[in-house]
């Protein structure tokens, strides 16, 4: 499946120059977080999403700083100190998909049998025995390994892409964020 996810990817964004890689992981940052803001309030009634809100939310944390760096950089392309936030703000959505989203869904999986979401012969049924939660815990977990993906094919590009790839010193205030 990983591989699979992987030639797709490839396929998006693999013959993309550093500019077009920046350009387009600009909008694809503004993109995911409308489907975080817009999706979340779209489907908030359907119980299997208003659950894992905490994944949705993470997109819309993540992605949007990112959208909002690219567009700005689009006004100041040669400013010394919109490369240096942008190249932060990208670093930065690596957490998104990498570590937050799988956090989330570890504390709806943690969480599964603490309520009580309907009656069985007189026993209550925790989110365990829906199979919209195994559905949804198996979507989630695609969609989170394909945004992993897609950032590891295209984000060596887009730090190429800005400022010709030069980090700047930046290894020391990454590092000290790990």
């Amino acid at each position: 499946m990983a591989d699979g996810l992987g030639n797709t990817a490839d396929n998006w964004v693999g013959d993309l120059d550093s500019e077009q890689a920046l350009s387009w992981y600009g909008i694809y940052s503004f993109v995911m977080a409308a489907i975080g803001t817009f999706g979340w309030m779209t489907f908030n009634g359907n119980w299997w999403v208003s659950h894992f809100a905490s994944w949705w939310v993470e997109h819309v944390k993540w992605y949007l700083p990112a959208g909002m760096a690219w567009w700005i950089l689009r006004f100041f392309p040669d400013n010394e100190f919109v490369d240096t936030m942008m190249k932060m703000v990208v670093s930065l959505t690596i957490v998104g998909p990498f570590v937050n989203q799988w956090r989330a869904l570890g504390s709806i999986i943690s969480v599964a049998d603490a309520g009580c979401y309907g009656y069985t012969n007189g026993n209550c049924d925790t989110l365990y025995s829906y199979l919209w939660f195994y559905l949804g815990l198996a979507i989630y977990s695609v969609s989170t390994i394909f945004e992993m993906i897609i950032q590891t094919t295209i984000l060596p590009k887009v730090f190429d892409g800005i400022d010709q790839g030069d980090f700047d010193g930046l290894e020391y205030y990454i590092g000290s964020l790990m």
